[in-house]
């Protein structure tokens, strides 16, 4: 392969402190030889001319809308965590993942964007290991992202689990293609007041990142203007053969082909006040890992879609620092929490449900009914309880409407989502 570095490398776009960024473009034979432009961090002190010092990298991919330049914030967060040498000595690569008419290709290979999978798994990767002192083993590298990234970083670091073996760490993914149905009203209301529903990429953020998704996951090109096939009829119904295309890349389909016992490591976290209903999503994901007793590192926080990315970034990089460094550094939070059951039955409801939980200790304990649009509609018990089983009869379903609800249970160190269904005949 051939790549082009351009003279931008001799002056570096930002320098803080002691850290360097380096705005560069590499030629993408994965996308036809064309220029693709990436930033590059270098740790303080980094040397090209000492060959014997290597560092570990990690692969940084930002969210729908932005570019290698986005979350220029992660740069003084790199340089303190390193000079107080929390984590070790790191290079972080940032490639542009805004190829295609929607400027956020979600790092799939489509025919509308091009093969931007592949130019990250081959052209990234490759260029990064020939250029830098890193070591240029699965171990030394990771993936994380934020956003589009979080989902990017999720699928890409399962589906190429051999070639991150650091482990994964993303923020605010959409990590569930079953998420689907939860924004489908929000879809529905930018789109018109009742059907027939026009969707559009201009109606609103749910119309603008659906048609992202479905450039990524369901393009068409027989299908002008926007070269799509979109997941949702003129009524507002799932179509079943396009949310198939897309549940195909649900990253916890590529962990079914990670060999039993591999144990990869992953870290993902979410703003339980997510704008875009991103919680849901990853809690769907770990019902999901679950349901195979997959571990995992979920951690909830109070804030939305992006606000507290400041505080989120240095425990994703923490966790995969320590994953890199098993014997220097440690991920030292807290156990998934006091909540060791949690289950809800009959689901589908048609009358009455029991909702059943266990903790380990005593704690306050919160738990609500809500629907789509997050509206609290019932809590159903909210007070200190003793250790142990718990269950509480859920019975008042009068006023309420067929579809998707949701419980949330809420301890002193856990928030966990379960979705529901009621089915009123």
């Amino acid at each position: 392969m051939k790549y082009i570095i351009l003279s931008c490398l001799l002056f570096p776009l930002f320098a803080f402190g002691q850290g360097t960024v380096i705005d560069a473009e590499i030629n993408s034979p994965a996308l036809g030889n064309t220029l693709q432009k990436v930033d590059i961090y270098l740790p303080p002190n980094y040397d090209s001319s000492d060959v014997n010092t290597k560092y570990q990298v990690i692969l940084f991919l930002h969210g729908a809308g932005g570019n290698q330049d986005s979350y220029s914030f992660l740069i003084p967060i790199l340089n303190n965590l390193i000079t107080n040498q929390t984590i070790a000595p790191t290079i972080v690569i940032k490639p542009a993942g805004n190829q295609g008419t929607f400027g956020s290709s979600f790092y799939a290979n489509s025919v509308a964007n091009g093969n931007v999978e592949d130019y990250i798994i081959q052209d990234v990767l490759h260029y990064v290991d020939s250029v830098y002192n890193t070591y240029g083993t699965p171990n030394k590298r990771a993936i994380m992202g934020h956003s589009m990234g979080g989902i990017g970083s999720m699928r890409l670091g399962l589906k190429y689990y051999h070639l991150f073996g650091g482990g994964v760490a993303a923020h605010s993914g959409p990590l569930d293609s079953e998420g689907l149905n939860v924004v489908r009203q929000d879809i529905m209301n930018e789109a018109g007041s009742a059907a027939p529903y026009q969707y559009s990429p201009l109606w609103g953020v749910f119309n603008a990142l659906t048609f992202a998704i479905s450039g990524a996951y369901s393009p068409n090109l027989s299908k002008p203007i926007f070269y799509v096939d979109f997941p949702l009829d003129s009524d507002g119904n799932v179509i079943d053969s396009v949310h198939q295309k897309w549940l195909v890349e649900n990253p916890f389909n590529y962990l079914k082909q990670i060999p039993q016992g591999t144990n990869y490591p992953l870290y993902f976290d979410c703003g339980l006040q997510d704008e875009l209903k991103i919680h849901f999503m990853n809690q769907m994901f770990a019902d999901s890992l679950n349901s195979i007793n997959y571990p995992y590192e979920y951690q909830t926080y109070t804030g939305g879609h992006s606000d507290q990315l400041a505080t989120r970034f240095p425990i994703g990089l923490q966790f995969l620092d320590s994953v890199m460094n098993p014997m220097v550094n440690t991920f030292d939070v807290p156990l998934q929490g006091d909540l060791t059951q949690f289950d809800i039955y009959p689901n589908p409801i048609s009358s009455h449900a029991t909702i059943e939980y266990e903790i380990k200790t005593a704690s306050k304990v919160s738990v609500e009914i809500y629907n789509e649009l997050g509206q609290t509609i019932k809590i159903l018990h909210n007070a200190q309880q003793q250790a142990g089983k718990h269950l509480l009869e859920w019975k008042a379903l009068q006023g309420l409407a067929n579809g998707m609800y949701y419980c949330k249970i809420t301890t002193k160190n856990q928030v966990t989502t379960k979705p529901l269904v009621i089915l009123k005949k």
